[in-house]
């Protein structure tokens, strides 16, 4: 019986997995004029 169970949770872990969406990969990248456009996005600045 622990090893149905074992194999029934194991099948439903990898198929849980499986089925969750991803973010996509090819999102799109903002670019910037001079560093002023940059500062009005992030107040902060970015950091290196």
């Amino acid at each position: 019986m622990k090893k149905v169970m074992l194999a029934l949770s194991t099948f439903i872990l990898v198929i849980g997995l499986s089925s969750t969406p991803t973010k996509s990969v090819d999102a799109a990248v903002k670019t910037f004029k001079n560093c002023t456009e940059l500062n009005k996005t992030y107040k902060g600045g970015v950091a290196k």
